[in-house]
């Protein structure tokens, strides 16, 4: 189904099925099934898996044409005909998935029958506001013109990262939007971009002196604000841009807004105190975005961009609205959702989300450390605001520091996220002390972003080598006959070492211990010597301690399932696995 470009596909005509089930008809898209690997633990020797998944393919086709048939005669909206189509083009994966082509060619022919009534409707537009194909991502696969992508290529911009190329055509098109994905993947250029190119291409040549701007850009601080009017400026063009913010003369705005003016980027505040002075019009805005609307709303603009939004909407309803609303947030709160079914035009509403259901994730390539703080422990003195730690943009920052949890995971996300940008490495460390540890685990609860002890002591160990690097050899020679001492990778405790119990069976603490007697047989001290315990994330086992004088008997217990994928059995740790959360442990005992 082809959702990008405008181009639509050309279907074959339907064609009697006559080759078996494992040749696919003309008229059906050719995918490989998935080959999922097999279960090891479990002893299949008595199924006949050829039988069972022919027969699953039958029911399983069956049932997916049984629910699309007779669905396109009662579907009128265009929305919701695309909904359908997108439900049908996963069901008809699916089918070619299971070797059902008959039923995948049944699917394919109620898609091109959806796609004809949209544009019997007048709504075919619709299919090309779709998010494109993320590997399509060059600069000249977009309507953008000469003279922008050359402004880009001098910045050494050749591609768009994925949330400007599945954001563009839904702008250009004229669609509001809300749009998710991590701070740092490149949320700016995604609104200036498309915005730029329709103001260049439909402005006239005259520029009339005291004219309104047609677009109004809203962010929480004052650096985002120079960063976004520092961004679009580099586009070049002959579109005037200012940028209103406290703390700096507003004489000198209000001077450059009465020249005439075609982009506004501000604060809350101060546009509404520009507002009130008559130097600032609202009435031609064609392009009301709110960037880091979650970021606004927390430090107390919700009043201000409300009555902002009220000026730019006048008494209209939403659905007779004649700009566009684009909401660009790393988080989507209650009040935007709101603001969402207020001021956007239901009809012409897009939501992209590369969050999806991933929740409040930081930038994939920040390493996290979470250091726990001692009474007496020294570190040195960070002083910077929450604001300062949002919305910025510095490339060269490679580590944040955080001398407590914050309040909040959202707030988590926006600090730690300065750094790790455009695709870089970075590293984001924070302190916490005993008495702050449930936040932590919130906050990795929340985020699936806090590192597991084992990178904290990776780090340190890569730090105690740069250190022995600047040793002279010959002080070397007095502590190289030392033997290491045996260290939890759960509590980082000296005297303990800790190995994993694989067993998909256990739920309860009591099970891990009745396991661990099972396996380790004659040893029952070693057995009931087993402390901090905690489940795998995965629900494949638990991780343990056991005392430095046992960790022979469960090393030589674990040497003995090498290559054995039985259950239960006990393995040595290299890497420590994900592990469930402390504070889901105490219904386990």
């Amino acid at each position: 189904m082809p959702l990008r470009g405008g181009r639509r596909e050309e279907t074959p005509g339907k064609q009697t099925r006559k080759a078996s089930k494992r040749r696919a008809p003309a008229d059906a898209d050719q995918e490989a099934p998935d080959q999922g690997e097999k279960d090891c633990s479990r002893d299949a020797s008595a199924e006949q898996p050829h039988e069972i998944h022919s027969k699953t393919k039958k029911k399983r086709g069956k049932e997916d044409h049984a629910s699309t048939s007779n669905s396109t005669s009662t579907i009128v909206d265009g929305d919701e005909i695309l909904k359908r189509l997108q439900s049908l083009e996963k069901k008809k994966k699916e089918a070619i998935s299971l070797e059902d082509f008959d039923s995948a060619s049944k699917l394919k022919a109620e898609i091109k029958d959806l796609e004809a009534k949209l544009k019997s409707i007048g709504k075919a537009d619709i299919l090309s506001a779709e998010p494109r194909d993320m590997s399509n991502s060059s600069i000249r696969n977009f309507r953008i013109s000469e003279k922008t992508i050359k402004a880009l290529s001098e910045q050494g911009i050749q591609t768009l990262f994925p949330i400007q190329v599945a954001t563009f055509d839904i702008i250009y098109e004229g669609y509001d939007l809300i749009a998710r994905a991590r701070t740092g993947t490149g949320k700016t250029l995604a609104f200036v971009l498309p915005v730029h190119e329709k103001l260049m291409r439909s402005r006239g040549q005259i520029n009339s002196r005291g004219r309104a701007p047609e677009a109004l850009v809203m962010v929480p601080t004052r650096e985002l604000c120079l960063q976004v009017t520092r961004v679009w400026k580099s586009l070049g063009g002959s579109l005037e841009i200012q940028s209103v913010y406290g703390g700096a003369p507003i004489r000198q705005q209000q001077i450059a807004l009465s020249d005439g003016i075609d982009v506004v980027i501000g604060t809350p505040g101060r546009i509404l105190d520009l507002k009130s002075r008559g130097s600032l019009r609202l009435d031609r805005i064609k392009f009301l975005v709110l960037d880091e609307a979650d970021q606004m709303l927390e430090i107390g603009f919700k009043d201000d961009m409300e009555e902002i939004i009220r000026s730019v909407c006048g008494d209209a309803q939403a659905s007779n609205l004649d700009h566009q609303t684009l909401l660009f947030s790393a988080t989507v709160p209650s009040w935007v959702q709101e603001i969402a079914r207020n001021y956007l035009r239901a009809d012409r509403r897009k939501d992209v989300d590369l969050v999806k259901h991933e929740t409040l994730k930081t930038a994939p390539k920040i390493k996290h450390l979470c250091i726990a703080c001692g009474v007496s422990a020294r570190r040195s003195t960070i002083v910077a605001t929450n604001v300062a730690a949002r919305g910025l943009d510095i490339p060269e920052v490679d580590l944040v520091v955080m001398c407590h949890p914050p309040e909040s995971s959202e707030l988590y996300v926006h600090r730690s996220g300065r750094t790790g940008r455009a695709g870089k490495n970075g590293t984001c460390v924070m302190f916490y002390s005993p008495r702050e540890a449930p936040d932590l685990s919130r906050i990795e609860h929340k985020t699936a972003s806090c590192s597991q002890p084992h990178a904290a002591a990776k780090a340190a160990c890569e730090d105690a080598f740069i250190a022995m690097e600047k040793v002279q050899p010959e002080s070397i020679q007095l502590f190289s006959t030392l033997p290491p001492s045996a260290r939890s990778m759960l509590t980082s405790l000296e005297g303990f070492k800790t190995f994993l119990l694989k067993s998909s069976g256990i739920s309860m603490v009591p099970d891990v211990f009745r396991c661990i007697r099972r396996v380790m047989g004659g040893e029952p001290k070693a057995a009931d010597s087993v402390r901090s315990i905690r489940f795998l994330k995965d629900k494949s086992g638990a991780a343990f301690d056991v005392p430095a004088e046992f960790a022979a008997l469960f090393d030589d217990v674990a040497k003995s399932f090498e290559g054995k994928l039985v259950a239960p059995r006990i393995e040595s740790v290299q890497v420590l696995p994900d592990l469930l959360p402390e504070s889901a442990m105490a219904s386990r005992f």
